[in-house]
Formats: structure tokens, C-alpha cells, sequence
């Protein structure tokens, strides 16, 4: 129960875990504090693809839920530079949990293995024999599979070419699974990173229950319900509208002014009051009185003086223009 985003809920992950081969049977309150700490599970239980889904089961879940608790967190902005530091220490063999699995550095018994700095052909790496070929192919992440010689020029290759260039048909099918599953660690260790305070919210929500009776949980849930249900109020209270303005764009009512401003520019006498003002007042502070003395508005809004100025470019010529025909009879009679 999330008891609307206080806490996670884990338990149908908790179940996929404990009747798994990786898993271990253990009380929920402990698994949900140790989920995300994946390098406790061997590497030969994690090569597997029922541990992949598993992870990808983790990490689904976690996204879902950051989506819905943290909608300002841009999680594909977060994952894709994730995507770009590991392919970085996947190479150099650095990604936590997975030192020297990637296709870089070689670890003291890699190294040991087979040192080609001492075989000047395929020929001599072929008096190595199966096994010992196998084994340095296997070491190295590389199909072990073929013959003798074939081994022997696989392997040799790397006398001339770094590892990390050579081709990819070349590398064992399970380092591709090893890598997929090492970068769903990493994401997933990310976000618990970000819901750490929710994690151990938690956790210490699953230890108060084992402490309680069954009607206690009850009440606790009605008392969880009952909170949400009075936080959902104050988000209306936070709306209320006494006078039924229009609704703006971000669901709270418009401002009182605007909606005066919209019934002034509206109504036609509002207009003529408007442009007598215009024409026999100057001055923002005359506008304003002038306003106030017509009755057109009540309340000394500012926001009118922005509408004068555009009235006036235009009240002026029209004057001008209906009265020189007057104007040039008058001067021939």
C-alpha cells in the first residue's frame, strides 16, 4: 500500500524474490532495506535471464512510481546520461558490482592465464591444448566453442588487436546478458538514490507493523484515508470562487480586475466613456479620476492606462477627418 505516495510497495517483488534461485527467504521489513543492494547476489545467479526480468520488474516499478510522486523529475534525461557514463566504465571494466567483467581491463588471473607476448603464432598457441585455450577464451569473455586451432587463431588475435576493438561475433553470447543486466542495476540503484527518504519510510512503516494487531493496521489504514481525504480538501478550499469569475488557464479563478477589464472593453457605453475620457482628459492621473467619476469602474486598476494610449491613436484622426469637410465649407462661405 502506497497510502498515496508515502511509502512503496514492494510486496509483489518481494515475492518474485524470495521463490527465486537468487533470492533467500527473508521478513519484508528486510527486504525492502536491501533490494537495491544487488553485488550480495553471485554472478553465476545473476547470468540468468529469470534475474533479468526481475530487475527490469524493480526498475519498472520504481520509474512508474517516480512518474507519479516526482512528475518534475525528467527520468529519460536522468537515464540517458546514465546510458553514457556506463558504456564508459563498462569498457574499462569499472561498473560497480562488475569490476573487470567488461571488455576492458583483465584481472591478475586473466593476465595470468595465457601471456601472448610469448607465442609468435598460431602454432604455438595450439600446443596449449583445449582446455587451457578454453579457458584463457572464457577469461576473456570470448567464445571457447571449436576446435583446437580455431580456439588458437581466436585467441591469438588479441596479440595485435586490444581487446575492447575486437569484433563483436567474437565475444560469448552471456557477456551481452552480463552487460544489459549491469546497466538495469545501474538505473535501478539511481533511482533508489533519488526515493532514499521513501525507501526508509518505508522500511520503518513495514517494522511498525509487525508490532501491530490486525484491527491496530485497520485503524492506522481508516486514519492514512482520512488524512488524504482532508489534504484533497484544502486543494479545493484553495479554489473556491465566492464570485463565479471565469476559470483561468491553471484551474484558479482569473484575476477580479481582468474580469472588470473584459466587461469594460465589452460593453458599448463602457466604449463611450472610454473615448470621451480620451479626448477631454490628459495625464494618467486625470485618466484615471475621470474614469473613477463615470462610473464606468470602481476600483483603481492600473491596467486601464495600457488601453488608453492604443484609443487615442485612433480617436484623433477620426475626428480630424469628420470634421474638415466642415471646416472647408465653412471657410468658402
Amino acid at each position: 500500500m502506497e497510502a498515496f505516495g508515502r511509502y512503496l510497495d514492494l510486496h509483489e517483488l518481494y515475492n518474485e524474490f524470495i521463490n527465486s534461485k537468487f533470492g533467500s527467504l527473508m521478513e519484508y521489513s528486510a527486504y525492502v532495506g536491501t533490494f537495491a543492494q544487488t553485488e550480495k547476489i553471485s554472478h553465476s545467479l545473476k547470468a540468468t535471464r529469470q534475474y533479468k526480468e526481475y530487475l527490469e520488474h524493480i526498475l519498472e516499478y520504481l520509474t512508474s512510481f517516480m512518474y507519479r510522486t516526482e512528475p518534475l523529475q525528467d527520468i529519460d534525461k536522468i537515464f540517458t546520461k546514465l546510458q553514457s557514463e556506463f558504456e564508459e566504465q563498462w569498457a574499462n571494466g569499472e561498473v560497480p558490482g562488475w569490476e573487470n567483467k567488461g571488455t576492458g581491463k583483465k584481472s591478475e588471473s586473466q593476465e595470468s592465464a595465457v601471456d601472448l607476448d610469448y607465442y609468435n603464432t598460431v602454432e604455438e598457441l595450439v600446443e596449449l591444448g583445449p582446455e587451457k585455450l578454453k579457458e584463457a577464451l572464457t577469461a576473456r569473455a570470448l567464445k571457447g566453442g571449436g576446435t583446437v586451432q580455431q580456439r588458437a587463431k581466436r585467441l591469438f588475435l588479441l596479440k595485435h588487436t586490444p581487446l575492447e576493438q575486437l569484433d563483436r561475433k567474437h565475444f560469448a553470447k552471456g557477456d551481452d546478458l552480463k552487460k544489459e543486466i549491469a546497466l538495469v542495476e545501474v538505473k535501478m540503484k539511481r533511482l533508489c538514490e533519488i526515493l532514499d527518504e521513501v525507501i526508509v519510510r518505508t522500511k520503518e512503516n513495514a517494522e511498525k507493523k509487525l508490532t501491530l494487531t490486525y484491527e491496530e493496521m485497520e485503524a492506522e489504514r481508516e486514519e492514512e484515508e482520512v488524512q488524504a481525504d482532508s489534504e484533497s480538501d484544502e486543494e479545493d478550499q484553495q479554489i473556491y470562487n465566492p464570485l463565479k469569475l471565469p476559470m483561468g488557464w491553471d484551474g484558479k479563478p482569473i484575476p477580479y480586475w481582468l474580469y472588470k477589464l473584459h466587461v469594460l472593453v465589452r460593453n458599448s457605453s463602457a466604449r463611450y466613456v472610454v473615448t470621451y475620457v480620451v479626448t477631454t482628459v490628459t495625464g494618467g492621473e486625470g485618466i484615471m479620476s475621470a474614469i473613477s467619476r463615470s462610473g464606468a469602474i470602481s476600483m483603481g486598476c492600473d491596467a486601464l492606462v495600457f488601453l488608453i494610449p492604443r484609443t487615442s491613436t485612433k480617436l484623433h484622426p477620426l475626428r480630424r477627418r469628420k470634421h474638415c469637410g466642415r471646416g472647408y465649407k465653412q471657410s468658402k462661405g
